[in-house]
């Protein structure tokens, strides 16, 4: 009797696993992760990212290199661990290879404790870290 419940439920829990569903409540590493605003192309070379704490929300500038006339990407944000985690930001690479310097702002909602190091990049590159006021 036992090994049929066992059987049971690893075959439920199989046909329940396997089943992909589209939940608008389903947690991703995007979740809490919004871009507020992206900026057009600006004739400067220079890359910066500043940190700003409104209430218990983050709200990250980023400056940097992206695709010209791209869209931006939806950012994500790693898990935390130890303290440290990582705001990734991309534009999709098209074959004209074009590059433009973009200020791009980004809102990060219940994700973030005072203290952690958050570390962004953009487009795969390292554009800096700072400790969360």
């Amino acid at each position: 009797m036992r090994r049929l419940w066992f059987l049971f439920f690893a075959v439920a829990a199989t046909v329940s696993c396997s089943k992909p569903e589209a939940d608008s409540k389903t947690w991703t590493l995007a979740t809490g992760v919004s871009i507020v605003e992206a900026n057009e192309c600006v004739n400067s070379t220079q890359q910066s990212m500043a940190v700003k704490k409104i209430s218990s929300d983050y709200l990250v500038t980023a400056q940097g290199f992206f695709t010209c006339g791209a869209e931006i990407s939806q950012p994500y944000l790693t898990l935390e661990k130890d303290g440290r985690a990582t705001l990734v930001i991309n534009s999709p690479r098209t074959s004209s290879n074009c590059e433009c310097n973009r200020a791009v702002n980004v809102k990060i909602v219940g994700r973030l404790e005072p203290k952690n190091t958050l570390y962004v990049l953009t487009n795969e590159e390292v554009l800096g870290h700072a400790v969360l006021p």
